[in-house]
């Protein structure tokens, strides 16, 4: 029993992060060849977060609203299968197709993944409706996070494992408070390239 857990354990994490290093490094790559030395840092991450999002939804995200739309996740098989099978360990509305979790992840794998290939152009190609693009993803994620944690926390969290600190801290508080704090990060760089596009206000003397 140990050895399975621990192998599931393994296909989950190696999953996400393969996702995360892989898109991170093509991120960097890409923004080596089209952002100065001052803007590398910025445009990476900001790269990284779109290629990310683009590669997590058709990746993991695109296949569990597959599996769900014709079946269930719980009587599927395959490695993405038992990826998804790992995580509803600490959320089991995941293995059953639950009709609010499936119509958020539509919703994220259709118009999200959409956005997020729209804003790794702006980017590259510095598009004056970039931040446009990256505001709007980011408050599609985390519209997409509070529709699936808020009906749960008002029903008292009936399918949320909190017994166990693996599914609690790294399962549901590690893995989906980075969908809320990269969001946040990215509605704040927005604003502020906003700010930065108006002029102070020019004080009047009193005569």
């Amino acid at each position: 029993m140990l050895n399975c857990k621990r192998v599931n354990v393994t296909i989950c994490l190696n999953v996400r992060f393969t996702v995360g290093v892989s898109t991170d490094a093509l991120a960097q790559r890409l923004a080596s060849r089209r952002a100065g030395a001052c803007h590398l840092l910025t445009a990476g991450c900001c790269l990284f977060r779109g290629l990310h999002l683009a590669g997590h939804y058709h990746v993991t995200e695109g296949p569990f609203v597959y599996m769900s739309l014709v079946g269930t996740v719980e009587t599927s098989e395959g490695p993405l299968a038992e990826l998804w099978k790992e995580y509803s360990k600490a959320d089991s509305r995941w293995l059953v197709s639950d009709p609010t979790i499936v119509s958020v992840e539509i919703l994220t794998v259709v118009l999200d993944s959409l956005l997020a290939l729209l804003l790794i152009h702006a980017i590259l190609n510095k598009k004056y409706y970039r931040h446009f693009l990256q505001v709007a993803l980011s408050v599609c994620e985390l519209y997409g996070g509070w529709m699936t944690f808020c009906p749960e926390w008002l029903t008292g969290s009936p399918h949320l494992n909190t017994s166990s600190w693996l599914h609690l801290w790294l399962y549901l508080a590690f893995f989906n408070g980075l969908w809320v704090l990269v969001p946040v990060l990215l509605l704040l760089q927005s604003w502020l390239f906003l700010k930065s596009l108006t002029p102070p206000p020019t004080s009047r003397k009193k005569l």
